[in-house]
This record gives structure tokens, C-alpha cells and sequence, in this order.
């Protein structure tokens, strides 16, 4: 321990000083004994050798010991070596173990080395435990060796932290594909990646995104997610971000801000919706739903809050059987449904199945706007006329056309579209 309190000032001695200091003949070459302890010569004269030590610091001949073996024994001359702080004295003996390690377990060649010489800093013991410990592991078919080409500096972490945060993916179902596109991801601790998560998952805005590939980046860019979230509450246009605005460029977020693009029901989000709240075998209902004329135009986040309410009162089918009332409104529906128990109860009649209930709440969502689609914009507005009773006969007669097989309607006033609304 005192070797190391005393080392800063040891580099600074003469090197005539530092042998009186540590009982170094004055006769013997430093570098020569440096380099025979790690089993090779130095091909200069003794004269000049020791000429060399006359004028110099030994914390400069160390240095010109550690451009000799670079240059000479390891192929991998570089001027501005001895300028880095951090690669001044480095072990030469580790320096040599890391070399081969890089070379021959991780097949990386010279110029790749050079490129990434901090790597010749690296805790040897560390690098070999971190390629054991994920010999068999892939990342979306990648294997260590090629992941660590990609992204070198995940050499400089610790292997059983890596370990742990990634058996938390995993537990955590984070996407295969999310890690490979993030893989400097792993540079966060376990502590850091599950308080953001946990963040997230708490945040109304940003939860919906937790099962999308580019969830490991939304955690990663936190800070950035954050402020932006922030800032879009209130701009008032949270409703129209979707995840690839959160992760974005400072310049393409600049041209959300400005209007330049915009985001709402987008194809590849709505359909990632619908694999999850739905299921992957749900996912055709898409086409579906693109018939309707303001799809696009529908938040995500209450696409997906209608559809988790919905859930709670009816199937998976009987939703899919109405598919376009997710795009409504939960407490229009809500509101909605409420009065069609009532006025049915009201009637004694109960025998209708949960599918033509949902069939009627869509027609009734539709009817006060004429059947032209605006009933997906947030209204208070009642659906149901004053006296909700009056056109029972029509109501009836569409129910009774409604059945578990298909989705017939009679040509009702005003229901072509509710016909082409209800098409599965």
C-alpha cells in the first residue's frame, strides 16, 4: 500500500535517483530487467540503453519502455500513446495477456485494436470470466463475440453485473430485438434500469410502450423521455406522441413540436396494440379497422385504455366482433352501455348475448352523428335522444339480425355505413 502512495512521487525521480532508492546497481539497465521479466529482449545496444537513463525521469522511461514494446514486440505503433493519462503505466505484463485475449478469444485484428486501445486497460481476468460466462448466450442470433464488436466497451463492465441485468430482461420479457439495437444498455446497474422502469410502468403516458422493442431505449434515454413527456404535457399534444417520438432526434422531435409530422393511430403502433392487448392471433382485425374514415386520427393511449375497460366486461371475441369501438371513447361507451342494461331491464329483455350489445352501443355511439364516423371524438353529448325509447322497433330489428355466425343489418335509415362499420 505504500508502494502506491508513494508512486506519483516515484515517477517523478531521475531514474539515477530512482535506482539509489530501490538498490538498483547503477550499472543496470532498467528496461532490460522490465523486459526479461515478462520472457523478452530489447534490441538496443547497452551503451545506449543506459546513455538514455541519464537525463530522463522514470516515469519517462517507463513510458519510452512501454512505446518500445508497443512498437516493436506488439505491432501497435501509435505516436499519441504516451500522451494518454490513462494508458501511461500500464502493466506490461497485463498489457501482453490482454493482447492476447483480444486477439486470438475475441478474433480481433490490429487495426480493430488500435481503433480501441482503451481495451488494452482492461482487467484481463475480468474479459476472460465476461467470454465464459456468455460463451452460449445470443442476442437476435448474434453471439458475444460479434455483439462485442459492435459495441467494445461492454468489456469495461463488470460480467456478473452484466449477468444480472440480463436475467432482469429477461424477466422483465424485455424484447430480444430491443437489446440488440441497444446494446450499450447494459452499461446501466440493476438499481438505475429497474427505477426507470418501475417509472415508466407507473406513468399513464409511457406504460403503454412496455412490451415494444424499443422499450430498452425508451429506459436508456430516460432523462430525455422525461423532459419531453413534460414538455409535450404542456404544449397539450401528449395524445399525438407515440415511442418513436420519445427516442427520436432532437431535429425530428423539433418537427413534431412544430407540426411538420404527426402521430397518432400509425399502423405499426396500433397493430403493436392489438398484439398485446389482444393477442397475436387478433392482429388481422387491422384491416378492419383501417376502414374506418378517422382511424389514424385516434389517440393510442385511449385506444388502449378502451380497449383494457373493455376487456373487463367482454371477451376477446366479442370486442373483435365489434373491433371499431375501440376507437371510441371508455366513458362514452361506458355511458352508453349503462343506459342499454337500463332500458332493456326496463323491457324484460335480457336474452341478448354480450356481442350484440357491444353491436348496439356502437350503433348508438354513431347514430346522433348520422353514421359519419365523428362519434370517436370526445363528446359529452348524450347518445340517446331524450326519450331513448323512441325507436325501439328500429333497435330491435338490428339486434335480431346480430348473431354470433355474421354481422348482418338490414338497410335500417342512415345505417350504410354502420353496415360497413360492422363487417368482420
Amino acid at each position: 500500500m505504500s508502494i502506491i502512495f508513494r508512486f506519483p512521487v516515484l515517477m517523478q525521480k531521475s531514474v539515477t535517483k530512482f535506482k539509489k532508492i530501490n538498490g538498483i546497481s547503477s550499472t543496470q539497465s532498467i528496461m532490460k530487467t522490465v523486459f526479461s521479466n515478462i520472457g523478452m529482449k530489447v534490441h538496443i545496444p547497452e551503451e545506449k540503453l543506459m546513455k538514455s537513463e541519464i537525463n530522463m525521469r522514470i516515469g519517462e522511461y517507463y513510458q519510452l519502455c512501454m512505446l518500445y514494446h508497443k512498437t516493436y514486440h506488439v505491432k501497435l505503433h501509435d505516436e499519441l500513446f504516451y500522451k494518454k493519462k490513462k494508458m501511461k503505466y500500464l502493466s506490461l505484463s497485463e498489457m501482453s495477456k490482454m493482447l492476447d485475449v483480444l486477439r486470438n478469444k475475441c478474433l480481433f485484428d490490429v487495426e480493430f485494436i488500435k481503433q480501441h486501445e482503451y481495451l488494452l486497460n482492461v482487467d484481463v481476468d475480468n474479459v476472460e470470466q465476461f467470454l465464459n460466462e456468455f460463451k452460449y448466450v445470443k442476442i437476435n442470433d448474434k453471439n458475444i463475440i460479434e455483439i462485442i464488436r459492435m459495441y467494445p466497451r461492454l468489456l469495461l463492465r463488470n460480467a456478473n453485473e452484466v449477468k444480472e441485468l440480463l436475467q432482469i430482461f429477461q424477466n422483465f420479457k424485455i424484447p430480444t430485438e430491443s437489446l440488440y439495437t441497444v446494446v450499450k444498455a447494459l452499461e446501466m446497474k440493476k438499481d438505475t434500469f429497474l427505477k426507470r422502469y418501475m417509472s415508466i410502468e407507473n406513468n399513464l403516458e409511457l406504460a403503454i410502450w412496455l412490451q415494444h422493442p424499443r422499450i430498452l431505449l425508451m429506459i436508456y434515454l430516460y432523462k430525455v423521455v422525461i423532459n419531453r413527456l413534460t414538455y409535450m404535457r404542456r404544449m397539450n399534444c401528449i395524445y399525438n406522441a407515440n415511442v418513436h417520438i420519445y427516442t427520436s432526434s432532437n431535429k425530428f422531435f423539433s418537427r413534431f413540436m412544430v407540426g411538420d409530422v404527426c402521430f397518432t393511430a400509425a399502423g405499426k403502433d396500433l397493430t403493436y396494440i392489438l398484439r398485446k392487448e389482444l393477442g397475436h392471433d387478433k392482429v388481422h382485425v387491422m384491416s378492419s379497422i383501417q376502414k374506418h374514415p378517422y382511424w389514424k386520427y385516434v389517440p393510442l393511449i385511449r385506444i388502449n385504455q378502451t380497449i383494457q375497460y373493455l376487456k373487463k366486461k367482454f371477451s376477446i371475441d366479442d370486442i373483435c366482433k365489434n373491433i371499431h369501438i375501440i376507437l371510441y371513447p371508455m366513458s362514452t361507451i361506458d355511458n352508453t352501455l349503462n343506459l342499454l342494461y337500463k332500458e332493456y331491464s326496463l323491457q324484460g329483455r335480457h336474452n341478448y348475448t354480450p356481442t350484440q350489445y357491444l353491436a348496439l352501443c356502437l350503433y348508438k355511439l354513431e347514430q346522433k352523428h348520422h353514421f359519419t364516423g365523428d362519434g370517436v371524438w370526445q363528446t359529452d353529448m348524450s347518445v340517446f335522444e331524450p326519450n331513448f325509447l323512441g325507436d325501439t322497433y328500429e333497435t330491435h330489428n338490428l339486434v335480431d339480425l346480430i348473431n354470433d355466425d355474421c354481422n348482418e343489418v338490414i338497410n335500417l335509415n342512415g345505417t350504410a355505413w354502420l353496415e360497413h362499420l360492422l363487417q368482420y
